[in-house]
């Protein structure tokens, strides 16, 4: 597909992953702003409540692929809710996906886009919440997390304005959406929060066990070393066990 020149030099810049992901974001969603809130189409409306946004009715009735179609639409009052989701997947977006391969890049946004779309379904249900939820939230959460985790050091300037450095953005984020969540706002915090677990495992190679230990010395605690008998060498003494922290996960 031959793109205008402006579009191609994007792209190149971008990468053609990160292009298309956020291309297809902003299409969908002027898309829905025309026919939904411009001409009011019912047929639009039904499409993007019933087809595309993620609730627990639409589960029930057997639409599993608005997992991910979710991620694709959002709020239709505006555009500061796609705005603040395109720069935050552009700015924490184009680091990893220049430096991770193809495959790595779309397993964080299916795997983000999944998993904070079922856990904000779950706790939304336990909560009496099953309204529809939309936006790539969880992906901009997730990739924020990868970005703190990878490059803690680095400055970066919160609203354009703050400068601080990146390891303090989770905790920022998640103050953030704790504060909304206790002033009765509708962010799907709970998205969030699945997001970030995701961007945590894949800053850490989707390692479970070493995440574990990173959760843990994040603690305080140490890991219980589970092991099911212990060799005795037969030179006497006590056996002494290596300690977690000589080797911390890296």
């Amino acid at each position: 597909m031959q793109l205008p020149e402006p579009l191609a030099r994007f792209r190149t810049h971008l990468g053609r992953d990160l292009f298309w992901l956020m291309t297809a974001c902003t299409a969908v969603h002027i898309l829905f702003l025309v026919s939904v809130g411009g001409f009011k189409s019912p047929a639009a409306a039904r499409l993007y409540d019933d087809w595309l946004a993620l609730s627990l009715p639409n589960l029930l009735n057997g639409r599993l692929w608005t997992l991910l179609t979710y991620g694709l639409v959002h709020d239709l009052q505006g555009i500061s809710h796609i705005l603040f989701n395109m720069l935050g997947v552009y700015f924490f977006g184009l680091p990893f996906a220049r430096y991770t391969g193809r495959r790595q890049f779309w397993q964080l946004v299916l795997a983000a886009t999944v998993v904070g779309g079922l856990l904000q379904v779950a706790i939304g249900a336990l909560l009496g919440d099953i309204g529809i939820i939309v936006g790539c939230s969880a992906l901009t959460m997730s990739l924020l997390t990868v970005f703190a985790m990878q490059q803690p050091e680095a400055d970066v300037y919160l609203f354009f304005a703050i400068r601080l450095k990146a390891k303090f953005l989770v905790p920022i984020a998640v103050a953030l959406d704790v504060l909304g969540a206790l002033s009765g706002s509708d962010v799907a915090i709970f998205a969030h929060f699945g997001g970030l677990a995701c961007g945590f495992m894949a800053a850490l190679g989707w390692n479970w066990r070493v995440g574990r230990a990173r959760v843990l010395s994040m603690l305080g605690r140490r890991p219980t070393a589970h092991r099911p008998f212990t060799v005795i060498d037969g030179a006497g003494g006590k056996p002494k066990w290596p300690s977690w922290r000589d080797d911390p996960p890296s």
